[in-house]
């Protein structure tokens, strides 16, 4: 369980540093971790495999990988108590990822379009 823990801990430092790729193979290697143990019938009181897989689904969306974040986010959103603080994290990614893949599916790219004069607009407002 200290291993799992250590993993844990060393993920949300990997993503606080924007190194994803890291932090990724910490909570999977977390998640592995407390499952085997949840698994033997040890339980922890603190930590278990869904706040592993939710730090995978925040680190997904920060990399872009919107269904990868969807498919983790929503397995430790079914696993995670409702007022627990890491269920609210991964909950606003799932979200986003989400919103991205709608944006994706219509065709903008993933880019918010919002009202305004546009590229054309600005340069005729201008003066010399």
């Amino acid at each position: 369980a200290e291993e799992a823990r250590i993993r844990l801990l060393r993920g949300h430092a990997h993503a606080a540093c924007l190194r994803y790729d890291r932090a990724v193979a910490d909570f999977a290697e977390a998640d592995a971790l407390l499952t085997a143990l949840e698994r033997e019938g040890a339980r922890s009181h603190q930590t278990t495999p869904a706040h592993a897989k939710a730090g995978l689904g925040v680190c997904y969306c920060n990399m872009r990988k919107w269904t990868d974040a969807i498919e983790h986010g929503e397995a430790a959103m079914r696993q995670l108590p409702f007022d627990d603080i890491a269920r609210t994290h991964v909950s606003r990614a799932v979200e986003t990822a989400r919103q991205h893949l709608t944006l994706e599916r219509r065709g903008t790219g993933g880019v918010l379009r919002r009202g305004g004069a546009g590229p054309a607009g600005d340069a005729a407002g201008g003066r010399e």
